[in-house]
C-alpha cells in the first residue's frame, strides 16, 4: 500500500560509532510500533476487524512492514465504488515521518 524510505548517512548521526544490526533493528521496531499504533488510531471502524488486523514486522535487515491481511482493506484505504479512500496506513506513516527520524537518530546515537 504505502512505503516510506529513509537513507541513513552515518556522518549525519552526530557520533562516530559503528552502527550495528541490533541498533537498526531496535530503531525499526520502535518505528514499527509507533506506525502501527497511529494507523490503528485513524482506521475507520465498523466491527473493529480491520483495525485489529494491523500489525508490523521486520523483513530483512532494514525493512519494517506495517500491514493488514484483511481482504477489504485496500478498498477502505484506496476507495472504491464512488467512495473516497481513507488511507489510514499511508496517512499515519506520513504524519510520523519526523518522529521516525527522531527515533532513528536517538537509537543510532546510543
Amino acid at each position: 500500500m504505502s512505503k516510506i524510505d529513509f537513507i541513513i548517512d552515518e556522518n549525519d548521526i552526530g557520533k562516530a560509532k559503528a552502527i550495528s544490526d541490533q541498533d537498526i533493528r531496535r530503531a525499526l521496531e520502535q518505528c514499527g510500533m509507533l506506525w502501527e499504533t497511529d494507523a490503528k488510531k485513524i482506521t475507520p471502524v465498523d466491527t473493529g476487524r480491520l483495525r485489529n488486523s494491523i500489525e508490523h514486522h521486520q523483513e530483512g535487515d532494514d525493512t519494517m512492514v506495517v500491514q493488514t491481511n484483511v481482504e477489504y482493506a485496500i478498498y477502505v484505504h484506496e476507495g472504491a465504488r464512488g467512495r473516497l479512500g481513507r488511507p489510514f496506513i499511508r496517512a499515519s506513516g506520513q504524519q510520523d515521518v519526523q518522529r521516525f527520524k527522531q527515533i532513528i537518530e536517538k537509537e543510532l546515537k546510543r
